[in-house]
């Protein structure tokens, strides 16, 4: 019996070890044992990398503290069977098929063409804060296409769908990294810069050089707010096809949480890369719009610790790049598209020789040099969330504007489109016209004009010239005319009693100087023969100006110089004067006007500061964000590692708060955390009352401010009285955007 029991063992154990995976049954124990006990083992557990984030690791990364920038972030799910159509507009640097738009008109639908359906699955699209799409029109030599001398924008995304299954305690995240400037996306668990993978991806549209990924890049001013101009550049498809496979028993909710954050590339082009003190910091962000948060926490151990990992890292050969190090190399990329190369810890092929860029004989001489980390924040990290996107089944919940709540005029100005909106149902076209006559009237400022003769024929002669635009069509020539130099005064003249007294002084003056004789000249009445013995006759002569007379001795040289013609010295000299004659205007009929009624206002583009009292975008410090809940859940319950060495360190904090703060599923990260019972029923309230103070009374999130809705009802006799206490201005706001 027991020999029988013994051979039925050995069966069992032989088919499960058959059963077992070929690298499992060839690893040895022995290796296993020396691999866990060595130093490289010690040093990865403390560093808290796994094996992932080793084999993608970025020497170049910049891994300092960043600024954490808020953005909006929305998603519209379509349905597998969803047949609504939709216009594409890609505009310029899109692809339309394979190739990119050449011709603006090629990227752009014909009139009333009635569009497509979308590919099932989640469309995401992020806006750019306001700071990185304002600019001034100058005029720029070497600005190119960036007239507005806008900044550049982030070139480097990863998008992370957080999804909670069924009968799991433990989340699955994916995630993918775009490239903006290339417009490719790869799938985070095998993105690094470079590599073979990224090299391989099919672009969605032209390159694009990172400095010049501004806003208007693709050839308007709303290029960026368009979701098929900016697709995997600002935009992202998630067609959900292996929602079946991470999820065997469904989704939780059957609702998804979509991460974005985005960073530079190159720290040059970030915003914050001029910050070099505190001061200069604080200035960035004032001409940004942008407010920090006061710290809260202890940044300086946060510091300490980042500072110990990074050491433990470069004990494994891991570096990371530094402000003044040296650029990433180009050979990486074409090294990684021959060929995925194995992991080597130290790469020689990329180690750059650190030339010390400095005359200090100190620096130069020293064997050794440490570099002080900086106290401020010189590096920026974009970040959205998004919560409650559905990923299967019909859409429960559309936030967007009934398709019979929303009307279109066109027409040639803008009287034309308040005369179609004000315009009665059912009206006739007589009487539509008239309603145009008169709201025409009313802003042309011709309302009394009407009864006379000719005012209609006025008021229809002001909308056709209301119809068209004109712009200067440059010089028809030019006349060149003689002028003499202004010299003010009357030419120089002196003119009125009150200069006489002048030029007969200067006249003086001049005589006095010029070494004028002052004996006096023989007289008419002295010359003769009779007079040549006798005394010399002189005569003076008096004259007065004014009303009282003032006398002055005057001989016959001053007399001639007040009497000799002072015309060629008061005469200025004469110069060319060019006269640029402009060309009649160029005269054009404008553009047809369209104008909606109905459709939602938008508050993604310029209304970053609306939820705070100062107008500015609330920004954070990498210890802001919520990654535990003290007490019953650990920061590294459920999102460990993001499996990337690539990307910044800060998007895997923002994962672990984008779980926490999802409204939507409380009762699953309850049950995850906490055995059936009393804790798990304090540990749900917990939750409960946490999403209440982040998303309102219903906890439920719509994407909407509390602080800009309705106030809230007073509460009943014998309610509580807390929500009823009246707010001061702008602690309602400062409240709901930290829980934000």
């Amino acid at each position: 019996m027991a020999t029988t029991k013994k051979a039925a063992t050995k069966k069992v154990a032989k088919k499960a070890a058959a059963a077992r995976p070929a690298a499992a049954r060839a690893l040895d124990p022995g290796l296993v044992r020396e691999a866990v006990r060595g130093k490289r083992f010690l040093a990865a557990d403390r560093a808290a990398l796994d094996l992932g984030e080793i084999v993608t690791w970025d020497r170049y990364l910049l891994r300092e503290s960043r600024l954490l920038v808020p953005m909006d972030v929305q998603a519209l799910y379509v349905p597998p069977d969803d047949t609504e159509p939709m216009l594409r507009l890609p505009m310029l640097v899109a692809n339309v098929g394979a190739s990119p738009v050449s011709d603006p008109e090629a990227g752009l639908p014909d009139p009333f063409d009635a569009g497509q359906p979308r590919p099932a699955g989640v469309h995401l699209h992020w806006a750019m804060p306001d700071a990185l799409l304002r600019g001034t029109l100058t005029d720029r030599n070497d600005a190119g296409a960036n007239r507005l001398g806008l900044p550049a924008l982030p070139d480097r995304f990863v998008v992370l769908r957080i999804v909670l299954p069924n009968g799991a305690a433990d989340p699955v995240l994916t995630g993918w990294v775009i490239e903006a400037d290339r417009a490719v996306a790869v799938p985070l668990a095998v993105w690094a810069e470079g590599n073979a993978a990224a090299a391989s991806a099919t672009a969605a549209g032209a390159p694009i050089p990172r400095k010049d990924l501004t806003g208007t890049v693709g050839g308007g001013l709303a290029w960026a707010s368009v979701y098929d101009a900016v697709l995997n550049r600002f935009a992202f498809h998630d067609p959900l096809s292996d929602i079946a496979v991470v999820a065997p028993q469904g989704v939780d909710g059957d609702s998804a949480a979509y991460l974005v954050a985005g960073w530079w590339s190159e720290a040059a082009l970030d915003p914050l890369d001029a910050a070099r003190s505190d001061a200069s910091l604080h200035e960035l962000l004032e001409r940004l719009r942008w407010r920090l948060m006061v710290e809260w926490g202890d940044e300086g151990a946060a510091r300490a610790q980042r500072e110990q990992q990074d050491e433990l890292r470069r004990s494994l050969g891991l570096q990371s790049g530094t402000r003044w190090s040296a650029a990433r190399p180009v050979k990486v990329a074409a090294r990684a598209a021959a060929g995925a190369a194995p992991f080597v810890p130290v790469d020689k092929t990329l180690v750059v020789a650190d030339t010390v860029k400095t005359a200090s004989v100190f620096a130069t001489d020293a064997g050794r040099r440490f570099a002080a980390p900086p106290w401020h924040l010189r590096a920026s990290l974009l970040h959205g969330t998004v919560y409650g996107v559905p990923v299967a089944g019909k859409v429960s919940v559309d936030r967007r504007p009934a398709a019979a709540e929303v009307s279109a005029a066109l027409g040639h100005h803008d009287d034309d489109l308040l005369a179609a909106f004000a315009a009665a149902a059912g009206t006739n076209a007589d009487e539509r016209r008239s309603t145009e006559r008169l709201i025409a009237a009313f802003t042309a400022q011709k309302v009394s004009r009407l009864g006379s003769a000719d005012g209609l024929v006025e008021l229809e002669e002001a909308e056709h010239a209301g119809a068209f635009v004109s712009l200067p069509s440059g010089s028809a020539g030019n006349d060149r005319y003689l002028q003499r130099v202004q010299t003010g005064g009357g030419g120089g003249l002196g003119i009125g009693r009150k200069r006489a007294a002048d030029v007969v002084g200067l006249a003086m003056q001049s005589a006095a100087v010029g070494g004028v004789a002052k004996t006096p000249s023989p007289t008419p009445l002295a010359r003769g023969p009779a007079a040549a013995g006798s005394a010399a006759i002189t005569a003076d002569l008096v004259f007065a100006t004014k009303s009282k007379p003032t006398l002055i001795q005057a001989d016959t040289a001053v007399i001639n110089d007040l009497a000799r013609s002072r015309v060629g010295e008061v005469l200025a000299p004469t110069e060319v004067r060019v006269v640029d004659r402009p060309a009649p205007r160029w005269t054009f009929p404008s553009e047809p006007m369209v104008a909606l009624r109905g459709a939602a206002r938008s508050l993604r583009h310029g209304h970053d500061g609306r939820g705070s009292a100062d107008g500015k975008l609330t920004c954070r410090w990498p210890t802001h964000t919520i990654t535990e809940i003290s007490g019953l859940i650990a920061a590294d319950r459920f999102v460990r590692s993001l499996g990337n060495g690539s990307v910044p360190g800060e998007a895997l904090l923002l994962a672990r708060e984008a779980l926490l703060h999802d409204p939507y599923h409380d009762e699953w990260i309850a049950a995850a955390v906490a055995p059936p019972g009393a804790g798990r029923t304090s540990v749900l309230t917990r939750l409960k009352a946490e999403s209440v103070l982040r998303f309102g009374a219903d906890g439920i999130y719509d994407g909407a401010t509390v602080a800009l809705g309705p106030k809230p009802p007073r509460a009943r006799r014998g309610a509580s009285r807390a929500a009823a206490q009246p707010l001061e201005p702008g602690v309602r706001e400062q409240q709901t955007l930290l829980a934000d």
